[in-house]
């Protein structure tokens, strides 16, 4: 793969690309032009008026993270690059580079590149700030995170992986240098602790990716660190959410990472062997991905190159943070999450791994297995609450034969439909809630199913005018109700109340290496898509980086005997799902398009 980056007078055009895709045999695969066409026409300047230092206090001043002091200048890396302090602004320091932008009137404006990494944690901001006038023409986010319908979860996650280096030929056997490093995980390709056991691996780095082992980083024989910390990865536990290490997980001078493990616990009671899998899994995914061209030609993670591929880019791993904000899941509003955070080349990547719970899950449906799950939902403030009553059904679609709004609102009685002992369902509009549910239940309903028109499942406010239901209600997101009502009055029946479950109130994504196969893939994508010194390539609303993402996660976790017509689910681990269940996605992956 070749990058070329367009310039004018020496200075880069933002995401101005050209790549070639070459084969083995020296043949062009493909091209990918971004090329600006009489860029040197279009250029509105050629040297700035806003120093680097003022154009960062544009940049925080949009965020409202105004200095008490102008921040400090670190280095001049060269006549177009600055490095400053972070200060109260960024967690860490500041690139600040000039270039040029192209707007969308296909105009190109002289800017400041710049950075800046919040403390908050909740974005990592890329600036672009116009170099005359200080305003900020571009604000992205680059933190990677992302939502599908009502499920709590935005990232992918499942899927089960073998041991997928045996699926490459042609793999070179070198000598390896063991470090006797001992870990109890669940290994590839075990999914999650629905999916398998923990087995005792050891040694287990690759001979070619890391060849000596996960905890080294000078290339000579013998460990640098005892903890969860090596040449790929650093795996710690973060419960205060500070992004540094609350704990330590330290396997001794043997590196033995045998750490007790209870399905029962509450995470926070087994933390090592939280971390233990999750520093697992992240250096599994560099040895894996590194077979596949994810190398450091490429530029992939690893602190030291051990000579190999270019000069630059070392001292780049992915911090991988356990179990983010879990000390008191309560009261951290950042949960039922994982997210990845890309860099270029020579910055260390972060990724981050969340508690979750079940959240207002409180509709499962039974049949038919399509759309079998666990379905996010609103509460009433009205009749019984699915959170202390139980109630299991047939689910029908309301017609009062009015049509307007629609026959299907349930504001008018007598329905033309019977509902004796079923679950209504019926669509938000018309009248007020509690009206629809007191319909519903005069016409003999059991429970309801109101569908919203928007994509959140909303608590249900009550109404003074109204006799109160007897029988509760929940509210569904227009995506899961479209999903669901296609079997409504053909076999469509669900289970409305607190899921059957007798875990602990947390689980935590350490645990689920589809997720966090999900999550490393985010760095691999974003570094191959622009070259490895451009993070920003993949910011579009259309970009492929989920689906990419969830590629990697179904490929690593993929069995012997897995078969494309199967249902591969994403996330059944931490909903508390089956296996076989459609997970957090709309459906679950196959094959077979009567599943997908």
């Amino acid at each position: 793969h070749l990058y070329f980056v367009q310039r004018h007078q020496g200075i880069e055009v933002h995401n101005a690309i050209l790549n070639l895709n070459i084969l083995p045999d020296g043949r062009v695969l493909s091209v990918g032009k971004r090329f600006i066409p009489s860029l040197a026409e279009k250029v509105n300047a050629a040297a700035p008026v806003l120093t680097p230092g003022e154009a960062v206090l544009e940049a925080a001043a949009a965020i409202g993270a105004m200095p008490a002091l102008p921040p400090r200048m670190l280095e001049k890396i060269d006549d177009l690059t600055y490095r400053y302090e972070g200060g109260t602004i960024s967690r860490e320091p500041m690139r600040v580079q000039l270039r040029y932008l192209l707007l969308p009137d296909q105009s190109v404006r002289l800017v400041w590149d710049l950075n800046i990494d919040p403390f908050d944690a909740r974005a990592y901001w890329d600036f672009r700030v116009d170099a005359l006038s200080g305003q900020v023409l571009e604000q992205m986010n680059r933190l990677l995170s992302c939502s599908f319908g009502d499920m709590p979860y935005r990232h992918e996650d499942d899927c089960r992986e073998e041991n997928a280096l045996s699926q490459k030929a042609s793999i070179p056997t070198l000598p390896l240098i063991t470090d006797g490093a001992v870990y109890n995980v669940f290994p590839l390709p075990v999914e999650s602790p629905s999916h398998g056991d923990r087995q005792l691996l050891d040694s287990p780095a690759d001979p070619i990716a890391s060849p000596f082992g996960w905890h080294d980083t000078d290339g000579s024989d013998g460990a640098e660190y005892t903890i969860t910390r090596g040449n790929n990865a650093y795996a710690f536990y973060d419960g205060d959410a500070n992004q540094m290490p609350s704990v330590d997980t330290d396997g001794g001078p043997t590196l033995n990472f045998d750490f007790p493990y209870d399905p029962a616990l509450e995470p926070n009671d087994m933390k090592d062997a939280a971390v233990t899998n999750l520093f697992y899994l992240s250096n599994a995914m560099h040895d894996f991905l590194y077979h596949y061209g994810f190398d450091e030609d490429a530029g992939n993670y690893q602190a030291n190159h051990y000579g190999q591929g270019p000069g630059d880019g070392d001292n780049d791993v992915v911090n991988a943070l356990a179990s983010y904000g879990g000390e008191d899941p309560e009261g951290f509003d950042e949960l039922n999450n994982a997210d990845f955070l890309p860099t270029s080349d020579g910055n260390n990547g972060r990724m981050r791994m969340f508690h979750w719970n079940t959240g207002n899950t409180l509709l499962e449906v039974t049949a038919p297995a399509a759309v079998a799950g666990l379905y996010n939902t609103g509460l009433a403030e009205f009749g019984p609450s699915p959170l202390d009553v139980t109630v299991s059904g047939e689910v029908v679609v309301v017609d009062d034969e009015v049509l307007t709004p629609y026959t299907s609102d349930g504001c008018q009685l007598p329905f033309a439909n019977d509902l004796t002992g079923k679950i209504a369902m019926v669509d938000r509009g018309g009248c007020v809630f509690e009206l629809k549910a007191k319909n519903a239940e005069e016409a003999g309903a059991i429970a309801v199913i109101i569908c919203n028109f928007d994509d959140q499942a909303n608590d249900m406010a009550g109404n003074a005018g109204v006799e109160e239901p007897n029988i509760p209600t929940v509210s569904l997101s227009v995506s899961s109700c479209a999903l669901i009502r296609q079997y409504a009055g053909s076999g469509l029946t669900v289970t409305m109340g607190v899921p059957e479950d007798s875990g602990p109130t947390w689980r935590t994504g350490d645990f689920d290496n589809g997720i966090i196969a999900h999550e490393y893939a985010h760095g691999l994508s974003t570094r191959l898509t622009g070259g490895r010194f451009n993070s920003g390539c993949l910011s579009g609303p259309e970009q492929m980086g989920e689906g990419w993402s969830d590629f990697f996660a179904l490929v690593a976790t993929a069995k012997p005997g897995d078969t494309g017509d199967m249902r591969r689910g994403m996330g059944t681990y931490v909903l508390r799902t089956p296996t076989d269940g459609k997970g957090y996605r709309p459906y679950p992956y196959s094959t077979d398009m009567d599943i997908n």
